[in-house]
């Protein structure tokens, strides 16, 4: 129901607050693969959604702070968009993030689409923070490609802490798909290799350096 909906909900969003967007055509036409982008603001997921939901037929499912869910209008919001809670931060779960990611998995192996944050918390600032290999087991255990995705700006048009938008407009760079090659058990260097991969691609997009 989402899909059909958000044809004609999105693209007034992306309109509104969505200004120049580089390199759609790196986006494939059929799923599965996953997008990695950088997160300053809850409006990266907003964008992306306004991005794709009109182009794709297929599920896309962001990976969201489980503490969202404790939020009733949050929880509505995101289960609608069909997301997998991750448990960080003082509700840090081991057990439970490896279920989100087998779930995210599974949701690949069906052709879906998987959203992403390797950094796995925002930066205010906009500056890069270390990736954490989320992303790499993924793309290592499926096969699948990944599309670094670059957005400036949505930490200006929705700030952390902050609950009005703001007249900005962002501008997104997508870059050329990743690939790497199937691993059924990725070594802790293949994770860690890959997920460098991932953000200095990112980090180019954004115009930074990634130190890690």
């Amino acid at each position: 129901m989402i899909y059909p909906i958000g044809r004609y909900l999105m693209p007034p969003l992306y309109k509104l607050w969505l200004g120049k967007v580089e390199g759609m055509e790196n986006i494939p036409k059929k799923g599965p693969f996953i997008i990695a982008l950088n997160h300053t603001s809850y409006y990266e997921t907003i964008i992306m959604y306004a991005l794709l939901i009109p182009k794709l037929d297929v599920p896309i499912h962001a990976l969201v702070n489980s503490r969202y869910w404790k939020n009733q209008i949050f929880k509505i919001i995101i289960e609608w968009g069909k997301a997998i809670p991750v448990y960080v931060g003082k509700d840090h779960d081991p057990r439970k993030n490896e279920r989100a990611l087998q779930k995210a998995e599974t949701f690949l192996n069906q052709g879906h689409i998987i959203q992403i944050f390797p950094e796995g918390t925002r930066s205010a600032d906009g500056v890069l923070k270390e990736g954490k290999t989320g992303v790499a087991r993924l793309a290592l255990k499926t096969g699948v490609p990944v599309i670094p995705i670059g957005v400036m700006n949505a930490n200006k048009i929705l700030p952390k802490g902050a609950i009005i938008l703001r007249p900005v407009r962002a501008t997104v760079r997508i870059g050329k798909p990743l690939f790497f090659k199937k691993q059924r058990h990725p070594s802790k260097k293949s994770l860690t290799s890959t997920t460098r991969k991932v953000m200095q691609e990112i980090a180019a997009l954004v115009g930074q350096r990634y130190p890690y």
